[in-house]
């Protein structure tokens, strides 16, 4: 892709629910059936949803008190400082090497091995930093962000990717490309390939601001940040929304769709299209259009 080509040369928050939006084909948002998951009607393990992920096809919840799969006709859970889980929120989730694995705030990762966790932390691995911001598979490998830069694992070996600043790179957001992750940082976007060397993407002077949230599909990659949302397409055209179209909302998640995106934000769900309209969803769930959502996922 051309603007590839180009590139290679150049606090804790709170949220009070669950929302799962079954997409099946990507169609409009009114046409989707919406299931609403609480502590108090399900068997969901806390309300402070932080991730969401899956795991063997069962959606899997990270949430400030542990985990929960959310079976056709059960939850299953792991709290947290209960039966070896790490005594910690629940940050981030992947799956790796056919197991599940969990990333927190402070104690580490957890790798779940038939029904046993083993946990992972700095002074017994290679792992960088024990708070833990975001994990996500590529090439045979797991990559973890923290809030110490970045890491990976194959399974045997662990490495430590250098940013080559003089500041300390916080990684906030990682996601998958064609062949390569995007990473989201307190330093802007990077860009690493298979050498593992990161490239910073660079759309402009204003961009280097703190990520926070990423997503790449078709060729084009959004990145969320404090200025809103960039998208920059294959063939290097640029656009961009405005914190004023979503109500200047802070911005947590990206899921690229057709025509757009589906944002999460501490203002609700959103919509934004490619013409530049930019529409807040109606979930249909009373008290729930302006709550803060932390995560979105694609499942079905």
């Amino acid at each position: 892709m051309p603007w590839l080509d180009k590139l290679k040369n150049a606090n804790k928050t709170f949220f009070a629910f669950i929302i799962f939006i079954f997409f099946l084909g990507l169609p409009q948002i009114a046409d989707c059936q919406i299931v609403h998951f609480t502590r108090s009607n399900s068997g969901l393990v806390d309300n402070y949803v932080n991730h969401f992920s899956s795991f063997k096809g069962v959606p899997v919840v990270g949430t400030d008190n542990g985990i929960s799969l959310i079976f056709p006709d059960r939850f299953e859970s792991y709290r947290r400082g209960e039966s070896q889980f790490p005594d910690a929120p629940v940050s981030a989730l992947t799956t790796f090497q056919g197991n599940l694995w969990v990333g927190t705030v402070g104690k580490g990762i957890s790798r779940l091995d038939e029904g046993r966790w083993k946990n992972f932390s700095q002074n017994d691995s290679g792992l960088i930093d024990d708070f833990v911001t975001a994990l996500l598979v590529s090439n045979s490998r797991i990559f973890i962000g923290t809030k110490a830069g970045l890491c990976t694992f194959d399974g045997f070996l662990w490495e430590t990717i250098n940013f080559g600043l003089n500041e300390p790179v916080q990684v906030n957001f990682l996601a998958k490309g064609e062949g390569e992750i995007f990473v989201g940082t307190n330093q802007g976007v990077f860009r690493v390939e298979n050498s593992l060397k990161p490239i910073p993407v660079l759309f402009d002077s204003e961009f280097l601001f703190s990520i926070q949230s990423l997503d790449f599909s078709n060729g084009t990659l959004f990145s969320g940040y404090d200025g809103g949302i960039i998208a920059i397409f294959s063939d290097g055209r640029k656009m961009k929304w405005k914190p004023d179209s979503f109500g200047f909302a802070k911005i947590f998640d990206i899921k690229a769709v057709e025509d757009g995106a589906i944002v999460a934000t501490n203002r609700g769900i959103w919509r934004v299209f490619f013409d530049g309209r930019t529409i807040q969803i109606d979930l249909g769930v009373k008290g729930i259009s302006s709550t803060p959502l932390k995560s979105l996922m694609h499942f079905g």
